[in-house]
């Protein structure tokens, strides 16, 4: 009995991984992150914010990092600001 034959790589596919790869999408956008973040400044346990939506301790402090301090009307401006320059 004889294998079918893998499917041919996509071009697209392949030159972009040539390039240097493709980043994974976040499953949570900027306000969500905040918003999150905001519920530990309520006093709310890191171990049981990461718990309740899906997230390891180490994201948790790294969005801390990035978006500590700022609120969701203060940092939405910085993202429209950030696509109209290309930055």
């Amino acid at each position: 009995m004889l294998l079918p034959l893998p499917p041919e790589p996509d071009p697209v596919m392949m030159r972009l991984l040539d390039a240097g790869g493709v980043m994974r999408k976040s499953r949570f956008t900027e306000e969500q992150i905040i918003a999150i973040l905001a519920e530990s400044d309520t006093g709310a346990q890191t171990s049981e914010l990461c718990r309740r939506h899906g997230i390891s301790a180490n994201t948790f402090y790294r969005w801390r990092r990035k978006y500590g301090g700022m609120g969701v009307s203060r940092h939405a401006g910085s993202s429209s600001w950030r696509t109209r320059t290309g930055g």
